[in-house]
C-alpha cells in the first residue's frame, strides 16, 4: 500500500543542519583546531610576544623587579585583550548552537542525505477546490459503486459528492498519482540499539569498574558524570586509555619481573623513544596473556579465547582513538550518539574480562620497617584502588622489603611487583598536588616524560631514565631499594 506521509511538500528539498566548527577540547574549547587556522591563537601570541617586549625595553616605575613586572604585566594584559575575547566568543557560540538546536526539525522529520524528491511510495493528496460545496442532504452524499468515476489505470481516485450546482471543476474526477516507480528510500536504522538516557549512569559494569585501580575507577566515574554525548564520547576514550595502561603496565610489571618474554620488554623499550601508545600497552598484554596461556600463569589474567575477546574490544577502542586523534571526532551530539551506541558495549565487554584486576591490587608505599619476631616487613601503605584520589591507608607484610613512594601490584602467594618506572606517584608542577602519572615517553638525549592519569599534565624525570633503558637488560636487584 502507498505511504501516506504528513510531511510538509519542502522538506524533503530542505539542507541539513550547518555542522559546527570543531573546537580544541585541549585548550578549554577557547581556540578552535587546528590552532593555526584560527586567527584569535594568532592574535593571543602575537600580543602575548609584543607586551613582553614591550615591558623588556621600558623601565619599572612600580619598584618591583623587573622580571616579576613582565611576569604579572603578560599575564595580566594577555588576558584581559586576548584570552578574555575567546572566552566570549565560546559563550556566544554555545548560546547561538542552542538556539540552532531548538529549531532544528526532529531526525524522524527529515529525509534521508541524497535525497531530494519524495519517495516511490509517496502519495501527495491535492487539496480539493475552495468553491466546492457538499450537499445538506444526507442521501445525495452517500456514495455507491455505480457513482464512482473511471479509474485510470496508473492513478486512483476518490469520489467526491455531486454539489448543488454542478461546475466543469467539479465534474472533472479527482486523481491521485503515484510518484513514478524508482529505487526504493532506504530508511536509516543504526545497527545497534539507541541507548537509553542512563545506559550510562546506570551501567552496573562501570559501577563495578570503579572499584578497580584508580586509573579505571576514576575514568569510570567521569563517563558515568559527564552529560552531552560529546562530552561522554571523549570520557569513555579517555577510560579506554586508562584500561589499557593499567593492563600494559600490570603486565610489564610481570614480565620484568621474571614473565619469560625479553621480547615485550624490548618492544617497550623501544616504544619509549617515540611515545607510548595504547596499542603499544595492548600489545605487552596480549603477551603476557600469552605466556599465561603456556603455563606461567599470571592470576586472573584471561588467556585463549578469553584473552583474545579482550584483545579484539582494545583493538575496536583503539581505532576509535585514532578517529578522534586525526580529525574524524564526531562534530555533533547525535553523531556522538551514534558512536557511543556502538562503543559502549565494547568497552564494558573489555571491562568485564578485565575484572581480575581487582584481585591484584595496587598499593602506594609510605614506609617499611623490619619485625624481627616475624622475620617479615610491617608495610604501611595506601590502597590505591576506587576512584577517590585520597587512597586509604592499609597495613601489609611482606617477606622482602619495599621502597618508600612507590607503586606495587599484590599478586597472591607472590612477592609484590614493583610497577617502576611504569606508574609513579609525583608533585604536579602545574596544578601544584601529587598525581599518579605513566610514563609515556624517553626520547634519545631526553629525560622521561610522564604524563598524568587525572589532568593530562607532562612533567619531566630523569630518575626513570635508567629503568627505562635496563627493560630489555637484567635487571638491577638494588633498584627497588633505591
Amino acid at each position: 500500500m502507498p505511504c501516506v506521509s504528513g510531511f510538509p511538500p519542502d522538506a524533503w528539498n530542505q539542507p541539513p543542519p550547518p555542522r559546527p566548527r570543531r573546537r580544541n577540547a585541549l585548550l578549554l574549547r577557547l581556540y578552535d583546531a587546528p590552532l593555526q587556522r584560527d586567527p584569535l591563537a594568532w592574535w593571543t601570541v602575537v600580543f602575548a610576544v609584543l607586551v613582553v617586549a614591550s615591558l623588556a625595553t621600558g623601565q619599572s616605575t612600580t619598584g618591583i623587579p623587573q622580571w616579576l613586572n613582565i611576569t604579572l604585566g603578560t599575564v595580566v594584559m594577555t588576558f584581559l585583550f586576548a584570552v578574555l575575547p575567546a572566552i566570549i566568543r565560546l559563550q556566544v557560540r554555545r548560546l547561538v548552537w542552542r538556539r540552532r538546536s531548538r529549531k532544528t526539525v526532529p531526525q524522524s522529520h527529515i529525509a534521508p542525505p541524497g535525497i531530494s524528491s519524495p519517495p516511490a511510495n509517496f502519495v501527495s493528496y491535492p487539496t480539493p477546490p475552495r468553491n466546492t460545496s457538499v450537499s445538506r442532504n444526507p442521501s445525495a452524499n452517500a456514495w455507491s459503486p455505480a457513482q464512482s468515476p473511471h479509474i485510470e489505470p496508473t492513478t486512483q481516485q476518490i469520489p467526491l459528492a455531486p454539489a448543488e450546482q454542478p461546475s466543469p471543476v467539479q465534474d472533472r474526477p479527482q486523481t491521485i498519482r503515484r510518484a513514478e516507480p524508482g529505487p526504493a528510500a532506504v530508511p536509516i536504522i543504526s545497527a545497534h540499539p539507541p541507548l537509553p538516557d542512563d545506559a550510562i549512569a546506570g551501567s552496573d559494569v562501570l559501577r563495578k569498574a570503579r572499584q578497580m585501580q584508580y586509573p579505571i575507577a576514576r575514568a569510570a566515574r567521569a563517563l558515568q558524570r559527564a552529560q552531552e554525548p560529546k562530552e561522554q564520547y571523549e570520557a569513555l576514550l579517555e577510560a579506554a586509555d586508562a584500561l589499557s595502561v593499567t593492563l600494559g603496565a600490570t603486565a610489564a610489571a610481570w614480565l620484568r619481573a621474571g614473565g619469560g618474554d625479553d621480547a615485550g620488554l624490548a618492544q617497550l623499550r623501544t616504544a619509549y623513544e617515540r611515545g607510548v601508545t595504547q596499542g603499544t600497552w595492548n600489545s605487552i598484554t596480549r603477551r603476557a596473556s600469552a605466556v599465561s596461556g603456556a603455563g606461567a600463569a599470571f592470576p586472573g589474567m584471561p588467556a585463549g579465547a578469553a584473552a583474545k575477546k579482550l584483545q579484539v574490544h582494545l583493538a575496536e577502542l583503539v581505532k576509535e582513538r585514532n578517529l578522534w586523534a586525526h580529525g574524524s571526532a564526531p562534530r555533533t551530539g547525535a553523531e556522538a550518539a551514534q558512536r557511543l551506541e556502538r562503543l559502549l558495549p565494547v568497552l564494558e565487554g573489555a571491562l568485564e574480562r578485565a575484572a581480575f584486576l581487582v584481585d591484584v591490587p595496587w598499593v602506594l608505599t609510605q614506609s617499611s620497617s623490619y619485625n624481627v619476631r616475624t622475620r617479615q616487613f610491617e608495610v604501611i601503605a595506601s590502597d590505591a584502588m576506587a576512584d577517590h584520589p585520597e587512597f586509604e591507608r592499609r597495613r601489609l607484610t611482606s617477606a622482602v622489603p619495599l621502597a618508600d613512594d612507590r607503586f606495587y601490584v599484590l599478586v597472591r602467594d607472590q612477592e609484590p611487583l614493583d610497577l617502576t618506572p611504569f606508574i609513579v606517584y609525583r608533585p604536579c608542577e602545574i596544578c601544584r598536588h601529587a598525581e599518579v602519572f605513566y610514563a609515556d615517553r624517553l626520547p634519545d638525549g631526553s629525560s622521561t616524560v610522564l604524563k598524568s592519569f587525572a589532568s593530562g599534565h607532562k612533567i619531566i624525570d630523569s630518575t626513570l631514565d635508567e629503568d627505562i633503558r635496563m627493560l630489555c637488560g637484567p635487571m638491577d636487584s638494588q633498584s627497588t631499594e633505591s
